[in-house]
């Protein structure tokens, strides 16, 4: 079994820092980054949500817990947003129409998290476990349902008998030459950041190093994770 520890220290230096312990039989991957550094990954995608990541997911607060909530807020708003430009952008006369599900965001942030960076699969299959899914989803969820209520008095999206639509100041807003021209780099800009924070802190062997032993479970559960969600979402 694997935990993951993520530390959010003010003005620490150095401003990252990784490592593996080994705790009562358990691989504890602990990360710790100073405020400043996931702060930016929040807003803005500073280390490709390398760490920020980790507060798309279920966690435990052990102190701070309204920075963290408060964080965890505004990074699903941000990808949100994100994901109703690329929707824009791909079908720009039909996005007027969408009636889209809250929880696709959910579904679709997830996947798109371990396509970029596939270690993640081994936390989401965890998060999946038949005895634990339920309520692993409600906790993402909350997170994703704030950030809509927030998406929605701005502006940006409206509700209408369950469903969510684009709202028509935010398709032109997406639709603009800026927008566009963003979106084209977001993706490979992420994958980038993520590829050197991961070089950097020699974070990728040391997760593979800690799944070795089930190489060939790791891989296939790649597979049924992204089938699972796929299933779901649709």
């Amino acid at each position: 079994m694997v935990v993951e520890v993520l530390l959010v220290i003010h003005r620490f230096q150095p401003r990252l820092m990784s490592y593996v312990k080994t705790f009562d039989d358990r691989n504890i991957l602990v990360f710790a980054v100073d405020d400043w550094v996931f702060e930016r990954d929040v807003e803005r995608g500073f280390l490709g949500e390398a760490l920020a990541g980790r507060i798309i997911f279920p966690y435990v607060p052990l102190l701070n817990e309204e920075y963290l909530r408060f964080q965890e807020v505004k990074l699903k708003k941000r990808l949100i947003v994100e994901l109703l430009e690329n929707l824009v952008l791909s079908f720009p006369e039909l996005s007027y129409e969408f009636r889209i599900k809250p929880e696709y965001f959910m579904y679709e942030t997830m996947l798109n998290m371990t396509r970029v960076f596939p270690p993640l699969v081994y936390s989401l299959l965890n998060l999946m476990r038949k005895e634990v899914k339920k309520r692993n989803i409600e906790l993402m969820a909350h997170g994703f349902s704030e950030a809509l209520r927030e998406l929605e008095k701005e502006g940006f999206i409206k509700f209408s008998n369950g469903y969510l639509r684009i709202s028509e100041e935010f398709v032109e807003h997406a639709r603009s030459r800026k927008v566009s021209f963003i979106n084209f780099f977001r993706t490979a800009q992420k994958t980038t950041q993520r590829t050197l924070f991961t070089t950097l802190l020699g974070v990728f062997p040391k997760v593979m190093n800690v799944f070795s032993q089930s190489k060939e479970l790791f891989l296939k559960s790649r597979k049924n994770a992204e089938e699972e969600l796929m299933l779901v979402r649709g």
